[in-house]
């Protein structure tokens, strides 16, 4: 394979403190949120990492915690259906998520639940729709009201204990038509009922399907109280993750102050170009990319292949198969986690746009996570001067290895790496004097 030779020489010296650069870690909107600090924790891996699930009962239920702690992953995001649990007016069945609740607990991980759906209770009885179909929703004043109270109920009961998403890619299947401005609607009364029932409950919407920009400005300017505490996309798409910079920067631009979600995102490991291999470069790269734009929530599609098809491009998004054994995939991201586990990203070594070099930290230890995007593998040499672009700038994927006057400058025994689609963790000495 053609292998090319790029040297990577910055200048300027600076001598900075390890406590300086650690400031670069998250953006202002979420280092400042109280409400998602309450439950993330500090910024450091894996924190804010986690994967959608679909959780069963009993010993299937105790197998798939166990699942995602092994990958070491710290949230889950499931459904959490009003349907089931109110099957009575005004009459609620916590039992299933309180077990949810308690398994989470036991194996240090935290849900992000989906408030979502119908209830036949109050919205007209119909099928849910399929992917990309409108379903049922609240639309009337009154099912809101009622999903509001529910919702409240559950913040109520499971105070400090998950985070919230209000309903699941309204953008395609809210409603019959879809109407985007009832669940506008919708999210300000159930998310007001929410913030009455626990003012300090960390709140995320609308789990947009895709950058829907259109949709995401009106919700934004919607929400004029900030009631919602971050902004949440699926950024699915068939290209490379890091195309999903450009994006993150607009979106940003659209809604200061809020906080950044990544709800939903991941790739198949069949169809077409798609492989186990590509699969495994690709999920690894996503989060690393989200932390890069300063996304400090990071929720992988899918835990485990939803079944045994060889076919079938929807079924194979799990990082498992579908007896729970891990993919590529899955192993890679684990090892991912374990090499920069409770080191947290200070920022982008300038470099090429192809060549993404990271740097993570904690202290005197210093990590740097490196891949390309080149369709060839290329070898790097990192003298001894860095330039550390910060996290969440506009600069961070800059095409210049030139400093800015805001980088971090560091100084480093010089290292030599072979960049491919995987990233690959290696660990950066200071130089001597």
């Amino acid at each position: 394979m053609l292998r090319k030779f790029v040297a990577i020489c910055l200048f300027l010296w600076c001598a900075r403190a390890d406590a300086e650069g650690a400031a670069f870690a998250m953006t202002p909107e979420a280092s400042n949120n109280p409400h998602l600090a309450r439950i993330l924790g500090n910024p450091a891996v894996p924190h804010g990492l986690g994967i959608n699930v679909h959780p069963g009962e009993g010993l299937a239920a105790a197998r798939d915690f166990e699942l995602v702690q092994r990958l070491g992953l710290s949230l889950i995001r499931a459904d959490f259906l009003w349907s089931e649990i109110e099957r009575e007016t005004g009459r609620y069945d916590w039992h299933r998520y309180d077990t949810i609740v308690s398994q989470s607990r036991a194996h240090g991980i935290t849900p992000l639940f989906i408030l979502d759906y119908a209830n036949p209770l109050y919205v007209t009885k119909g099928g849910e729709g399929s992917v990309g179909q409108p379903s049922p929703a609240p639309i009337s004043d009154a099912a809101q009201t009622a999903f509001g109270r529910f919702a409240a109920a559950a913040a109520a009961r499971y105070r400090g204990l998950a985070l919230w998403e209000l309903w699941n890619e309204p953008n395609i299947n809210f409603g019959q038509p879809i109407d985007l401005d009832a669940y506008i609607r919708f999210a300000g009364v159930v998310c007001k009922a929410m913030r009455h029932a626990d003012p300090d409950a960390a709140i995320i919407g609308p789990a947009s399907s895709e950058f829907a920009f259109s949709f995401l400005r009106d919700f934004i300017a919607s929400d004029r109280d900030h009631c919602f505490d971050a902004v949440s996309v699926h950024p699915y798409r068939d290209g490379d993750p890091e195309t999903v910079l450009e994006d993150w920067e607009r979106l940003r631009a659209m809604s200061p102050g809020f906080v950044l979600a990544n709800s939903e995102w991941g790739y198949s490991s069949i169809g077409g170009e798609w492989t186990l291999e590509r699969q495994a470069e690709y999920v690894a790269r996503l989060y690393l990319v989200d932390l890069l734009a300063g996304v400090p929530i990071t929720m992988i599609y899918d835990a485990r292949n939803d079944s045994l098809s060889g076919t079938d491009l929807q079924a194979n998004f799990g990082l498992t198969n579908f007896w729970g054994r891990p993919k590529p995939a899955g192993q890679r991201l684990a090892a991912l986690v374990s090499s920069l586990n409770k080191l947290e990203l200070l920022g982008r070594v300038r470099s090429p746009k192809a060549d993404f070099l990271l740097l993570f930290g904690a202290g005197n230890q210093k990590k740097i996570a490196a891949w390309t995007t080149r369709s060839a593998d290329i070898h790097v040499t990192l003298d001894s001067r860095l330039c550390i672009a910060a996290v969440g700038s506009r600069s961070a994927g800059a095409d210049v290895a030139k400093c800015d006057d805001t980088d971090q400058v560091l100084q480093i025994e010089p290292i030599s790496l072979m960049l491919t689609g995987q990233p690959i963790v290696v660990t950066i000495r200071d130089r001597r004097p």
